[in-house]
């Protein structure tokens, strides 16, 4: 249970607050209760008993109006009032808490399926989980405290019911905590079923996928995806299901049966048998036995609760800690002259075969530099370590002279402005897709806009009709020339494009690469290209093949060697003369 406290330092103040606030006004209710059960009751049967008058009581009826009308209006000021601001508050730092952790994580974590698993618990349960730990911690604490007072005036009253008490309690808030547990197993064990089941309702449900849906036969492996997630989840359900019955059950018993039959029983003959107390004292120890009891199991509710979150709050806590292996430096990163890669070897998580072996490359400052090679050559990993969204295994980067991993990751990442082929567009504004966090001038969009031919295009306009129903939706062609704009407007001294004309016809492909050579003036440019012919005109071509580059220098140089490069870009244009150029989408 004391793993819920990752909880409170996560949720900060808020969190310390929400427990503080709930415990006090929980504590003020109970005490109103207990007031009515106890005293209220047991001075009106006794005044009743001995034909006391009315305004012998008056008094402490006021009182009990008076409490009342106090906690109306403070359960009414917490619920519609305290809570729903609490709620956004703790939702907002833990969300934080959560999304920063995600964005920091080694890109390899997201090829690794118990990293999801352990990301989506986290994203998906911190809030509800915290909540009800929350709840349960602070509700435990205002319960403890009017369990005790009602005990100790039961005890009081005959020290007989003490163990009556202590005992069942005792075991059924145990069966409670051991339920809880099996609650909290339950429930990681359901993960990666509720997971599935997600993914493949969002396949099914979303934009993206209706077209491939109704012209393949995609849903239907979606389905029995959906399917066989429930199926798990039910055989989970019957595998653990039993355990938590038990456990409830035999709480119940001893909370129903055994404490109410034996306490009430025990009264009741020290009342008729013994005449140990009047009827008065009677109705309080009754209503005291019943508070005793219903506190109890509101603990143990509680309890089970904490337990059951604790699985969450251990998750969350393990996602949290999670460990970091591209880690930046102290330095502040300003790129001058040159990056120079040193023998590189690196491989992706769980592969067979090395993404790039033996590679060594040098890049100036206002340099075009284009990639190219057949698919797998090694292109885009190369481009990643660059941006240090992995670390080489082997050899090392070194900017300016030192090594990358001396820099500040966000200042070194500045550097690049970047378009990747599978780069996403976003639902917000044209403008916000263009800046990307990184743009602040408006002028600068417009800019990038015309210069990416997209001119007229409204920067305030939507994209996509997600929220907006006169939103844009752009072709594919129209979505690469709206990537190339975030390059533009970026001032980063280094752009990469990954295919940046892919889905362009040749006019409109050779506008782009026009602007991009003038828009590429003074800065250090990467092109990851398929298309042999849009290259042509860059200072240097570097030809990769299985993860090493085979061959570089000019268009014209790698022609006239009969290369690697000369046979792949001759091969390409006998292609593109039987089947004609591509047109854009």
């Amino acid at each position: 249970m004391w793993k819920c406290q990752i909880f409170l330092r996560l949720g900060g103040k808020n969190a310390v607050a929400r427990v503080a606030v709930q415990a006090a006004v929980y504590s003020l209710s109970y005490c109103y209760g207990a007031f009515y059960t106890i005293v209220l009751f047991r001075q009106l049967v006794n005044a009743i008993q001995a034909r006391a008058s009315f305004e012998s009581v008056l008094g402490l009826l006021a009182v009990f109006c008076a409490m009342g009308v106090a906690n109306t209006l403070l359960k009414g000021w917490y619920e519609h009032r305290f809570v729903p601001r609490s709620d956004c508050a703790l939702e907002q730092a833990l969300a934080a808490s959560v999304y920063q952790k995600a964005a920091s994580a080694d890109l390899a974590c997201f090829e690794d399926s118990d990293y999801y698993d352990r990301m989506g618990r986290a994203a998906a349960t911190a809030r509800e989980s915290a909540l009800a730990a929350l709840d349960a911690m602070s509700d435990l604490l205002a319960t403890a405290c009017i369990l005790v007072a009602n005990a100790l005036y039961v005890v009081w009253v005959d020290g007989t019911l003490l163990p009556l008490i202590a005992l069942p309690a005792a075991l059924a808030l145990h069966w409670q905590r051991k339920k809880g547990a099996q609650e909290g197993r339950m429930e990681e064990a359901c993960e990666p079923y509720r997971r599935r089941t997600a993914y493949a309702r969002r396949v099914l449900l979303l934009k993206e996928y209706a077209q491939e849906i109704r012209l393949t036969g995609a849903g239907k492996i979606a389905a029995a995806r959906f399917r066989e997630g429930c199926a798990g989840l039910m055989r989970v359900a019957r595998e653990r299901g039993w355990r938590i019955a038990l456990y409830e059950i035999g709480a119940e018993f001893l909370l129903r049966v055994v404490l109410y039959a034996g306490l009430y029983g025990y009264a009741a003959w020290r009342y008729l048998a013994c005449a140990a107390f009047t009827l008065g004292d009677f109705a309080a120890i009754s209503g005291a036995i019943n508070n005793v009891i219903w506190f109890v199991e509101k603990s143990g509710e509680h309890i089970a609760t904490l337990r059951k979150q604790a699985h969450a709050a251990g998750q969350l806590d393990a996602f949290m800690r999670e460990e970091i292996r591209v880690r930046g430096g102290s330095e502040p990163c300003a790129f001058q002259n040159e990056i120079a890669l040193k023998d590189i070897r690196f491989s992706y998580p769980g592969a067979k075969r090395a993404a790039l072996t033996g590679v060594s490359l040098t890049l100036h400052r206002g340099e075009s530099i284009a990639l190219v090679g057949e698919n797998g050559a090694g292109k885009t990993t190369l481009v990643k370590l660059l941006l240090r969204l992995y670390d080489p295994e082997a050899g090392e980067i070194l900017l300016d002279g030192r090594p990358y991993r001396a820099y500040q990751l966000d200042s070194l990442r500045a550097q690049f402005a970047v378009a990747f082929q599978d780069s996403r567009l976003y639902p917000f504004s044209v403008s916000e897709n263009v800046r990307a966090g990184r743009v602040e001038s408006e002028e600068a969009v417009r800019e990038a806009l015309n210069r990416a031919g997209l001119v007229g295009l409204a920067p305030s306009r939507a994209v996509t009709r997600e929220f907006d129903a006169d939103g844009w939706n752009p072709s594919g062609g129209q979505a690469q020339r709206l990537f190339a704009a975030r390059v533009f407007a970026s001032g980063a001294p280094i752009a990469i494009l990954d295919e940046p004309s892919a889905m362009l016809d040749p006019l409109a492909e050779e506008a782009l690469f026009a602007a991009l050579r003038e828009g590429s003036r003074g800065r250090t440019t990467i092109f990851i290209s398929h298309r042999l012919t849009s290259v042509k005109w860059v200072d240097r071509v570097v030809m990769m093949q299985n993860g090493a580059i085979v061959e570089q220098g000019t268009h014209e140089e790698l022609l006239a060697r009969g290369g690697a490069y000369a046979r792949l870009f001759f091969a390409q244009a006998e292609r593109y003369r039987k089947e004609g150029a591509p047109h854009e989408t």
